[in-house]
């Protein structure tokens, strides 16, 4: 009986088979007729659906169209062939595949980070332990991926049989917002519009449906499928008026003031009121733990970057505003918060999570901005005016004179090779369009003090605030996808494209994917040993690198670019850089992406050592085979 509800529900029965169907269970036609006005009463949508019918791979191409998906970032598996069998009369759906699951994640996640907007993978079960780690950079980034894998038939569940195994879901359960093992075709266009909703709800993320073959291949359905939008939640929260009052008296009174800004600034479209309300109250800025830059980084009152580590500006501040961000916290490589709290965030879970806020506001960024701004607007009078203006004094004479210590800094190794960050985020700022899209993988910071991004300029996405490497590569073809008329470049160190990275060079090759991807080539994992080191007392103390020296053997990248008919060149001296951004823009400018492999300096802790434990296995053998 549950069975014939539901298809009464998902309305692929009539009224007269349901009814037939419920007498030959033993219910008399009166009560059969009343269960279905019942039911069909409950289940009259709220907005106009349409009747799809085909298999099961087609009611789900249907269903992901209704909800706004155009591109279904794929790799290779013979449980999609239903699936592939749809998309060849849907050409308005393009399949773009790759060679690894984890890059269908990493370019869906890119697509999803430029547009705002839900984007879906589809992909191999047997591969979604190679999917995980891209899977977790979304679950911390909070973006909104639809991951669907094939699988074996309901009815050879727990036999361990061939590509399979009990549970397949938990495999993914603590990296993703919400699972789902699909066993009735019926149920494709509830479960992936729940799963859709659930992802682009806050708190955002990752989820998961598990699709089996017998459930994509089933045939003859005729199913009712809904838009998105009548699953779609909003979530524009307006603050407690009594919460922004309080939060306007401690920013009127605090002294040393600080904001930090995060994601949901960006998601919720915040950037120009956040800036309103920075220079009524002239308190400095700090960017957060972010996979994007969220604030006008050259905007005269951003001090730089708050977690990982602390912010050099101001040293003592007695109140921090957390804006769509965590508070910094230990967890983080950040040191613990010792002044008041106001923290704003769209999730309720973040709030008072670590730390007990003084204020925790509950509320879309936009609105909380926007209240608070006209909650002290007519207040910044007499003292707080005055202290206003010493704050951006303050501020200011703080940025010179870290801007003059940077310069010294980058004048001493201006010409020098291998190559000074600084001179290669200074000609790579040079070279970008104003509008550029940086996809960066790079640990440092360094070079984003050079670029000028948010609010009408160029934009960071990454790195992920995951930090899992094999990630950057694949997400600047999503963003690629999502903005092709703006130029973009990918900054990934050796040692992330290594992980994996070269593999997605055959998909920008194959989808003429103009993107420039620009190799921080340090021979090391630079930044993982300077923790390391930091960390260490018998390294240090026998100057042994026992894990992150890269330079044996030496990786031409441009050879590996090469393989998939990729133009690059290698940089090894400053002078030549100009030259290369200029030819890498004219090879995009032509539609075809290009690789620049730029031998940096080794910078921190344990950076001149070059050794390594040898364990030659050749010298192993006692017959020479």
């Amino acid at each position: 009986m549950k069975e014939l509800v539901d298809r009464l529900l998902s309305g692929s029965i009539t009224r007269r088979n349901f009814i037939k169907s419920m007498v030959a269970l033993g219910v008399t036609a009166a009560s059969a007729g009343e269960v279905f006005d019942t039911a069909a009463h409950a289940a009259i949508p709220k907005v106009a659906g349409r009747l799809v019918k085909g298999t099961g791979g087609e009611v789900l191409l249907e269903t992901l169209r209704d909800a706004g998906i155009r591109y279904i970032f794929s790799a290779n598996s013979t449980g999609q062939c239903p699936v592939y069998d749809g998309l060849v009369d849907r050409p308005e759906m393009r399949i773009i595949l790759a060679t690894h699951e984890a890059h269908c994640i990493s370019m869906a996640q890119g697509l999803e980070l430029a547009t705002g907007e839900p984007a879906c993978a589809i992909f191999p079960g047997i591969g979604l332990a190679n999917a995980a780690t891209n899977i977790y950079n979304a679950y911390k980034d909070r973006s909104a991926v639809l991951c669907i894998t094939d699988g074996n038939a309901p009815t050879f569940a727990g036999r361990d049989g061939f590509d399979d195994v009990d549970d397949w879901e938990d495999i993914v359960k603590p990296i993703t917002r919400w699972r789902w093992s699909l066993q009735a075709a019926n149920r494709i266009p509830e479960m992936v519009n729940r799963a859709l909703k659930v992802s682009a709800t806050p708190p955002f993320g990752p989820t998961y449906v598990k699709t089996p073959f017998a459930v994509l291949g089933e045939q003859n359905l005729s199913l009712m499928v809904y838009p998105q939008s009548a699953y779609r939640i909003d979530t524009k929260i307006k603050p407690d008026p009594k919460k922004i009052e309080k939060a306007a008296e401690m920013i009127l009174e605090a002294q040393n003031p600080l904001i930090t800004v995060g994601r949901e600034v960006t998601r919720s479209g915040a950037g120009d009121d956040l800036i309103k309300l920075v220079d009524l109250l002239g308190i400095p800025v700090a960017q957060g733990v972010s996979p994007s830059s969220d604030f006008l980084t050259s905007h005269p009152l951003f001090v730089g970057y708050y977690g990982p580590g602390p912010v050099g500006y101001p040293p003592n501040f007695d109140l921090i505003i957390c804006l769509g961000v965590r508070v910094p916290d230990p967890s983080f490589h950040s040191p613990p918060v010792r002044s008041k709290i106001i923290h704003a965030h769209v999730e309720p879970d973040m709030l008072s999570a670590y730390y007990a806020s003084d204020v925790a506001i509950l509320g879309d960024l936009k609105e909380t901005i926007q209240a608070l701004s006209e909650a002290v607007k007519d207040r910044v009078v007499g003292p707080v005016k005055s202290a206003v203006n010493e704050r951006k004094t303050a501020t200011q004479n703080f940025l010179s004179e870290a801007k003059k210590k940077r310069e010294a800094t980058a004048r001493e190794g201006w010409e020098k090779s291998p190559i000074s960050l600084h001179r290669l985020a200074y000609e790579l700022e040079r070279s970008l369009e104003k509008d550029a899209v940086i996809v960066s993988e790079l640990m440092t910071r360094l070079p984003y003090e050079y670029l000028s991004m948010g609010q009408g300029n160029k934009m960071r996405i990454g790195p992920s605030v995951g930090l899992a490497l094999g990630w950057a590569v694949g997400a600047a073809l999503g963003v690629k996808l999502a903005r092709p008329d703006n130029q973009v470049v990918c900054l990934v160190g050796d040692g992330a494209f290594l992980f994996g990275q070269g593999e997605i060079l055959w998909s920008l090759s194959r989808y003429e994917c103009p993107v420039t991807v620009v190799v921080f080539n340090n021979l090391s994992y630079n930044s993982s040993r300077d923790r390391i080191f930091d960390f260490s007392t018998r390294q240090r103390e026998a100057k042994k690198d026992m894990a992150s020296y890269l330079g044996s053997p030496e990786t031409d990248f441009t050879k590996l670019s090469a393989a998939f008919n990729i133009r690059g060149e290698k940089v090894l001296e400053p002078g030549k850089l100009e030259g290369a951004f200029k030819r890498a823009k004219k090879e995009t400018a032509n539609g075809r992406p290009y690789l620049i492999d730029v031998r940096i300096e080794r910078t921190g802790l344990g950076a001149e050592l070059e050794n390594y434990p040898e364990t030659p296995i050749a010298k192993m053998r006692k017959k020479m085979v």
